[in-house]
């Protein structure tokens, strides 16, 4: 499906919006200093895979090559993943967990809610890095103790 066609189906009446964007695009695509221009607003740097080492800079300061992705939204693999974490924590070993970057995962949510079902009674620190104008979701969380406590905080 093309843009028009994807933005039609989600908004019928914004065809005219539909058609302005893939006007927009067809620009953008047809000109190499437009898609250059729009490239450099980014917050991550396009490269090839094997120029990872050498073009790190401050939109990418650490090697992503080596990493795996794992799809935590399946039971088995996050049981299996997190495996050494709850024998730990089971043990008494960590206090709490920090959770860099879950804004990445598919479902950020569904994770942290299974989290907390693997340390019910740990603290757990999510890192978010927050865009211009953003703000953290206001929320009161009840600790294991019954006092109610604020989540919002940064690590």
């Amino acid at each position: 499906a093309t843009p028009s066609t994807q933005v039609a189906q989600i908004q019928p009446e914004g065809r005219a919006a539909a058609e302005a964007i893939s006007a927009v695009l067809a620009e953008i695509n047809a000109t190499p200093a437009l898609l250059d221009a729009l490239l450099q607003r980014q917050h991550y740097r396009l490269t090839l895979w094997n120029h990872g080492d050498t073009e790190l800079n401050y939109r990418r300061f650490f090697n992503i090559i080596t990493l795996a992705g794992l799809r935590l939204e399946d039971e088995r693999v996050l049981a299996d993943s997190h495996a050494l974490i709850r024998r730990w924590l089971e043990q008494g070993r960590l206090e709490g967990l920090r959770i860099d970057h879950v804004d990445g995962l598919q479902n950020p949510e569904q994770y942290l809610q299974r989290l907390r079902e693997l340390a019910p009674r740990n603290w757990i620190a999510v890192e978010k890095i927050l865009q211009s104008g953003e703000s953290l979701p206001s929320r009161t969380a009840r600790r294991s103790d019954g006092r109610e406590t604020s989540d919002r905080f940064l690590c």
